[in-house]
């Protein structure tokens, strides 16, 4: 069980990037990582390519979205205008300068969710109780939910999901998204059942 002192810094911290720690992963470890959980019927090839390509729109819609100064564009079909704030706009300059493998970290790491919640029975009550996750838990409930609602879009929109998934990568680095929703969701579910938390 958590001491929610141990974890109040992070259940009252609303947005990841540079102030989450890294948990020391190297680039490649977490490529591979996330290409595993890509899979479907073994084809590794087929991942590694739909991954390779979700990158090249993810830098490519950075660079647009810059040029256009509020236009979000992927695959030079328009989107509907995305609102960022100052820094939100500086932070891309900064990304736009990055390789698309470290774009791609710094989405992964933003998108990370720093605890979790679990059902107990108390006094023949359910209670929700929040828990600190591993860096490695974090990593692997981030890819998850990227996967997952890259291919809910895919499935409802009709797009390739190597469009949806770089999406989901522009909307965790600016703080938009479902994944950046879910990651929300849970923190706020986690600070309201912090008295649990002992």
């Amino acid at each position: 069980m958590v001491v929610y002192a141990q974890s109040a810094h992070l259940i009252n911290t609303t947005s990841g990037g540079n102030d989450h720690p890294s948990n020391g992963r190297p680039y490649h470890e977490m490529m591979s990582r996330f290409i595993k959980r890509l899979i479907l019927d073994g084809k590794k090839g087929a991942a590694t390519k739909i991954f390779d390509a979700s990158l090249e729109l993810l830098k490519k819609n950075i660079e647009q979205y810059l040029e256009d100064e509020g236009k979000t564009s992927v695959s030079g079909s328009a989107h509907k205008r995305t609102t960022l704030t100052l820094t939100e706009k500086n932070n891309l300059y900064l990304l736009a300068n990055l390789t698309k493998e470290e774009i791609f970290v710094t989405a992964l790491r933003k998108a990370q969710p720093w605890i979790t919640t679990t059902s107990l029975r108390r006094g023949g009550k359910k209670v929700i109780i929040p828990e600190i996750l591993t860096p490695s838990q974090q990593e692997s409930i981030a890819i998850r939910w990227l996967i997952l609602n890259a291919r809910l879009t895919t499935g409802s929109s009709g797009k390739a999901i190597a469009e949806c998934l770089a999406l989901e990568f522009f909307g965790c680095l600016t703080n938009q998204g479902k994944t950046i929703q879910q990651r929300e969701q849970l923190h706020k579910l986690a600070e309201a059942n912090r008295a649990w938390a002992n």
